[in-house]
């Protein structure tokens, strides 16, 4: 089944709209009540800030593109730098372990790749010839793909610095 413009459209409109009319509901925002390490729940705790903050700043982001993309970058640029921060760390802890340090970077390139090629896969998905239609859903999912990786990793360092 393909997917004409107007589908796509209100389907596109539905998830944004999730995203930013509800802040309790809104699938950005990170959740801080499942069970997990020390790490993980400080960056969840000040990530939920920041988007909340962000999201405030920017104001009501459905009927204006720009100020979408404005808002969605800034998470995204946040979540990809505590990305790089717990990822040093990791490789930081890791020096002792040569194999597991191998293998996380053998992980994390393959981790690159996936993001790049789901976030044009989505960016394409929207209209097949590209254009601007496809911008929007790209840099959303690019923020959730980006976000479980750096929770994971987050949740990895916790368990690693517990049974250190």
């Amino acid at each position: 089944m393909r997917l004409n413009k107007i589908s796509f459209l209100g389907i596109f409109i539905f998830f944004i709209s999730s995203l930013f009319m509800n802040a309790r509901e809104n699938m950005i925002y990170s959740n801080t009540n499942e069970f997990s390490g020390t790490y993980t729940n400080s960056l969840k705790i000040r990530m939920d800030k920041f988007e909340k903050k962000v999201i405030e700043k920017h104001g009501n982001v459905l009927d204006n593109d720009l100020k979408f993309r404005e808002a969605a970058t800034e998470i995204y640029n946040e979540w990809d730098k505590e990305l790089n921060i717990i990822y040093n760390e990791l490789i930081k802890e890791l020096k002792n372990l040569p194999n597991a340090k191998k293998y996380l970077i053998q992980a994390q390139r393959e981790w690159i790749k996936y993001r790049d090629s789901e976030g044009t896969f989505t960016y394409y998905l929207a209209e097949d010839e590209g254009g601007t239609i496809g911008i929007n859903p790209q840099i959303s999912k690019k923020i959730r793909i980006v976000k479980e990786r750096t929770l994971a990793l987050a949740y990895t360092y916790d368990i690693y610095m517990d049974n250190k």
